[in-house]
C-alpha cells in the first residue's frame, strides 16, 4: 500500500501520468492532494484550467475521488482509513483533496509585503 502526499504540483503532466497508472494496473495507492487554495504567487482559481475541484478530476482515471475540510483533522482521519482501508484490499486507488489555508506567502513569492491574505477573512 502505498500514500503520495502532494501540497503541490498537481498541475504536473507527471502527476496525472501516475494516477493513470495507478488506475490502469489497480495499484493500492493513495494520493492526497493539500489544496491550500495558493499556486506560489496566485490564487489556485488562476492557476487551473476548468474545474478548481481537484478530486473531480478522478472521473478520468477511473477511479474515486473524495473531498475533505483539510482544517478538519478528525474528518481526514476518517477520509483516510477509508482510502486507505480501499487500498490495502485492492480495491482500487483513490485521489483524496485535503482543502485547507495558506496564512503567509509562499517564500519564493515574496508576497507578505503586499499582503497575501485579505483582512476580511479574520472578521
Amino acid at each position: 500500500m502505498g500514500l503520495i502526499s502532494l501540497v503541490k504540483g498537481f498541475q504536473w503532466p507527471l502527476f496525472f501520468e501516475c494516477l493513470t497508472m495507478a488506475a490502469l494496473r489497480k495499484l493500492p495507492i493513495v494520493f492526497v492532494v493539500e489544496n491550500n487554495l495558493w499556486a506560489i504567487g496566485m490564487s489556485h482559481l488562476r492557476a487551473t484550467t476548468f474545474d478548481p475541484e481537484i478530486w473531480k478530476k478522478e472521473p478520468a482515471f477511473g477511479m474515486p475521488g473524495v473531498h475533505v475540510d483539510g482544517m478538519d483533522v478528525l474528518n481526514v482521519r476518517e477520509v483516510a482509513l477509508e482510502a486507505i482501508g480501499s487500498a490495502r484490499t485492492g480495491e482500487e486507488p483513490t485521489l483524496v483533496e485535503c482543502e485547507t489555508y495558506r496564512f503567509r506567502g509562499h517564500p519564493l513569492a515574496k508576497i507578505d509585503k503586499i499582503g497575501y491574505v485579505g483582512l476580511g477573512l479574520f472578521d
